[in-house]
């Protein structure tokens, strides 16, 4: 474990000579909500705060109350209702969940990787952004069996949309030792995409559903890319699947559905912007793969998260984890406050909860 003298945070100066230099404590200056230390660079002089370069660098209002605002934005709470509940104004909020979109989506983007999954699922979901004539589709996809939600993409249902949601996946997938099942709804570009990202490093199958009258009468099952005793294999590995599906992601989506309230039926909350939209996907994206415990992830009497079950994470997080990373370089700090609750620091710098 890190020194008890050791602080954790490293100098973020651009000038610096060291900007790896750990910084170590300077004092104490007093702050309307109490004293707040300093830290000092030894190489630069440079001093700082904890909350430097963060999400809670002059928020004007405590951490706790920033982190209810965030949970309550996804559990399916309007900005509006938020703003009442915390006690600030509306406009405050949506300043406050643009700074946590950030950190969330840095997060995210700096530990979903190298996934070895055994089964994919990927769908879309249809929704609306200022207007119900602009259309927008949420594209998902989700390893099956740890719960992780892998990719998001908010576009359109088209082709380019399709490629660069395909590509992101790709990107967070490391090199199979035994292809894996990727299932899909028949949309007319998925095929295509699929085998042009992809190649034939996984057994892809799609799920055709006939509608008549607004209900599912028929269900039909391809085989595109992959021999059957692939699949067959794919199913042996699989501890969720027996045939192909795509419930595991249709769950997800009344997840989504649920937990944010501009994707809720008849909402008065709808977002103004594609951007906005974005960017509470991405805050419920953070808060589902590494705070919030899965209901199927149950062992014993200890619930797991999608982060913990994929490996990625050793224990639950909290929003303080997340928000405390800086946004200009994550990737060199080290917190000693979470390594006091039980972890030890990598030999790659990397977070001591992370496996």
């Amino acid at each position: 474990m890190l020194p008890a003298s050791v602080t954790t945070l490293d100098c973020t100066a651009s000038r610096c000579r060291s900007s790896a230099a750990q910084l170590r404590c300077h004092g104490k200056v007093r702050a309307r909500k109490g004293t707040q230390k300093r830290f000092r660079c030894p190489h630069c002089g440079r001093t700082r705060s904890a909350n430097s370069g963060t999400v809670y660098h002059r928020l004007q209002h405590s951490k706790a109350k920033f982190d209810q605002a965030v949970t309550l934005s996804v559990e399916g709470v309007s900005q509006a209702a938020i703003a009442r509940v915390v006690g600030v104004s509306v406009s405050t909020v949506r300043r406050w969940l643009q700074k946590a979109a950030e950190a969330a989506t840095t997060f995210s983007d700096l530990h979903i990787r190298n996934l070895s999954p055994v089964e994919l699922q990927a769908d879309e979901l249809k929704t609306f952004a200022g207007s119900r004539k602009n259309t927008k589709w949420v594209h998902t996809s989700m390893s099956v069996w740890s719960r992780l939600w892998a990719t998001l993409h908010v576009g359109q249902r088209r082709l380019r949309d399709v490629e660069v949601h395909y590509r992101d996946l790709r990107s967070r997938v490391s090199m199979f030792h035994e292809p894996p099942l990727f299932v899909t709804d028949a949309f007319k570009y998925n095929e295509q995409v699929v085998k042009k990202v992809f190649g034939n490093r996984l057994v892809y199958a799609q799920v055709q559903k006939r509608i008549r009258d607004n209900r599912v009468v028929r269900i039909d099952h391809e085989l595109i890319v992959g021999p059957e005793w692939r699949l067959e294999r794919a199913f042996e590995k699989s501890e969720d699947s027996k045939r192909i599906n795509t419930a595991f992601v249709e769950r997800l989506n009344l997840t989504l559905r649920r937990s944010i309230a501009a994707l809720q039926r008849k909402t008065t909350a709808q977002a103004r912007t594609t951007e906005s939209l974005k960017e509470r996907l991405e805050v419920l994206r953070c808060y589902y793969n590494f705070i919030r415990p899965h209901g199927s992830l149950r062992f014993g009497r200890k619930t797991r998260t999608p982060a913990q079950q994929a490996g990625i994470a050793t224990r639950r997080l909290t929003w303080r984890d997340v928000f405390f990373v800086p946004l200009d370089r994550p990737r060199q700090l080290r917190v000693e406050w979470l390594v006091g609750r039980g972890g030890e620091p990598g030999r790659d710098g990397r977070w001591a909860f992370y496996a």
